[in-house]
């Protein structure tokens, strides 16, 4: 049995940089002051998210989910989320689990694809409500896997890894076994919607049409823009193209080039790109990543000061 290690309280969390996965366990009981400092945000992992307790509305993309104790939010890379914390008597304890693509697909086999927990996330995909059973034996993996992964003794990380396969396994096995995550194709415009954002989100490397993703979903391009529109109240390649912009600059703070970025993301051509990224963000590539380079040197001389 692993020790008992104690939760953290919040504070920013460290970019992945090239690790495989990143597990963070904290409990806050200042909820009013804690509120304001979740933002809506993308990253390129993926996350699992396991509620303990606390009050809270979970929001994915445009959609919002109120949690209960031991619900698990699945987050996909490239998808928009936050918590919004609702003021009530109970701390909020949570763990947090980063894992990489490239992890995944590289503890993967032949028969059985760990990536498959987050596949086929869609609206209703991305929340799990599980039973009591799973939900503790889910809560002493992750227990564990934090547990491990702060350990110095010897076979820790093969530990932590085999925690996290069995994690996998039996968060993909409560999906399968759940019917409400694979529905039958096109019941109406909300089953259409979800799958245009998975589409999406599959092919975000792409350069996406509006005509080849309406051929691909098997309706009309029309009918496609008009269901599209009045539900995200956005077109359908202005979200593309703010979703690719929103993934680039995390590319951009990671020290890749515009030059691979635009190839990166099918933006054609660096003038495309650099228009783009201006309107979105109201200044350059160049100026962007700058100001975030002098904000990171202000935040550590203060911290220095301290």
């Amino acid at each position: 049995m692993s020790k008992k290690m104690m939760p953290t309280a919040y504070a920013p969390k460290p970019s992945m940089e090239q690790r495989d996965y990143q597990i963070h366990y904290n409990r806050d009981r200042a909820i009013t002051q804690l509120r304001s400092r979740f933002k809506r945000h993308v990253h390129q992992h993926y996350e699992l998210y396991f509620l303990i307790s606390g009050n809270v509305h979970y929001h994915v993309e445009q959609r919002s989910f109120t949690l209960k104790a031991g619900d698990i939010m699945l987050i996909r890379p490239g998808q928009q989320h936050y918590a919004e914390l609702i003021p009530s008597d109970d701390s909020y304890e949570r763990y947090v689990l980063w894992l990489h693509p490239s992890y995944l697909e590289k503890i993967s086999t032949a028969s059985t694809d760990l990536q498959l927990a987050f596949n086929h996330i869609n609206f209703h995909g991305s929340h799990l409500s599980l039973s009591s059973d799973v939900i503790v034996l889910l809560s002493n993996l992750l227990h564990h896997i934090w547990v491990q992964s702060q350990s110095q003794e010897y076979g820790a990380d093969m530990l932590a890894r085999s925690y996290m396969n069995e994690l996998l396994i039996m968060v993909a096995r409560a999906k399968l076994n759940n019917p409400l995550y694979y529905r039958p194709k096109h019941l109406n415009d909300e089953q259409l919607l979800v799958e245009t954002l998975d589409y999406i989100h599959e092919h975000i490397h792409e350069a996406m049409t509006v005509e080849h993703m309406a051929q691909q979903l098997f309706v009309s391009r029309s009918f496609l823009s008009k269901m599209f529109t009045e539900n995200m109240g956005i077109s359908i390649h202005k979200y593309i193209v703010q979703k690719k912009l929103h993934l680039a600059k995390r590319e951009l703070l990671s020290g890749q080039s515009t030059h691979s970025i635009c190839e990166q993301f099918s933006f054609g051509d660096y003038s495309t790109f650099y228009r783009a990224f201006q309107r979105e963000f109201g200044m350059s590539p160049r100026v962007y990543v700058q100001a975030m380079k002098e904000d990171e040197e202000a935040d550590y001389e203060a911290e220095m000061r301290k």
